[in-house]
């Protein structure tokens, strides 16, 4: 409300442009039409979308209405998706119509034939013959004063469980990972200033925004809080995402070791020039190689931050005025003074 004008989402998948009045408008009518629909605050569903502007809208939708999601990924099948489902007690299955040449409306069929719980399947692009529509879902929608009234009377509890995340253990099914509104919000609190994300960013989300790097450290939700640009892109090629970056003059990314490798490659062979706009490098999810760090300044141009968290809460960043040593060859301390 306070930037309704400005572009909060870009979607290089589908080139989508949504301002921030844009986004909540859609969320808005999302959630009417869900409650609508039969979904009730507290209801479960499973989310199995790649990096989109569809994937933004929906969760502030489901956090406007109290429905939970449960985080899954897009490389998830049937292994995972039945226990997820089943564990959860999902109502409801949100998913993309294909992805990377997989048809996921076969796979939501049995799904639905195998959990008992699920009642509806909503689907982006061509839903098939059982499901929903997840775009009309999602499509823009003017609520009367007395529908976004009734929208408000839900009173979602900030104690309430807001999503789940998956764990991404050593076991064979992942396991539900419970994020309440509350420390939902203190945890992207915490990360937005020792990231120094502020509005006048432009942040790019290559990694998939299902996980709690991409999504809340501060991630694609930080955006949203401060009022910066969030740029989505369904892959971190750089190819792809170079293009991106000169194009929408992005500011700060993330990236696991490997896709910071992979850009740190493809910049020292081509030396393209499109990252003079990259000003910050976070890597995590995994241990950045020592030999590896300084290479990000070097050849990418960006200020490295290291970051080690995990979905359960617990997040550590380099500072960025920390000392060259702490940043090349750690991850950093807790955000949170009480961890």
């Amino acid at each position: 409300r306070r930037v309704p004008g400005k572009i909060a989402i870009v979607d290089t998948g589908d080139g989508t442009r949504l301002t921030y009045r844009e986004m909540l408008d859609r969320a808005e009518a999302a959630a009417w039409r869900m409650r609508e629909h039969g979904f009730r605050r507290g209801d479960r569903v499973v989310v199995i979308l790649p990096n989109s502007w569809q994937f933004v809208v929906l969760l502030f939708a489901f956090f406007r209405l109290g429905v939970i999601p449960v985080m899954a990924l897009a490389g998830h099948r049937r292994y995972e998706l039945t226990h997820v489902c089943a564990h959860a007690g999902a109502r409801a299955l949100f998913a993309a119509d294909t992805w990377r040449d997989f048809d996921y409306r076969p796979l939501a069929v049995e799904l639905e034939e195998a959990v008992e719980s699920l009642e509806w399947t909503f689907v982006s692009g061509e839903p098939g013959d059982r499901a929903h529509s997840l775009d009309q879902l999602l499509a823009p929608l003017e609520l009367l004063p007395t529908q976004l009234a009734e929208l408000a009377d839900v009173g979602v509890n900030p104690l309430d469980p807001a999503l789940f995340q998956l764990s991404g253990g050593t076991t064979g099914l992942p396991k539900l990972i419970t994020r309440t509104h509350n420390d939902y919000a203190y945890n992207i609190e915490v990360c937005t200033p020792v990231a120094q994300l502020t509005e006048d960013d432009v942040q790019l989300s290559a990694l998939p925004i299902a996980h709690n790097f991409g999504l809340a450290c501060p991630g694609v939700l930080g955006a949203m809080f401060v009022g910066a640009t969030a740029v989505l892109a369904p892959s971190p090629n750089p190819l792809k995402v170079f293009d991106a970056i000169e194009r929408e003059q992005v500011t700060t990314a993330a990236a696991v070791p490997a896709v910071a490798q992979r850009w740190i490659a493809h910049e020292a062979e081509h030396r393209t020039g499109k990252l003079a706009s990259l000003k910050v490098l976070q890597v995590g999810g995994a241990r950045m190689p020592d030999e590896l760090a300084p290479r990000v300044p070097e050849v990418l141009g960006a200020m490295l931050q290291q970051v080690y968290g995990m979905a359960e809460g617990l997040v550590n960043m380099t500072r960025l005025d920390d000392p060259e040593e702490v940043i090349l060859t750690t991850q950093g301390r807790p955000v949170s003074p009480y961890d």
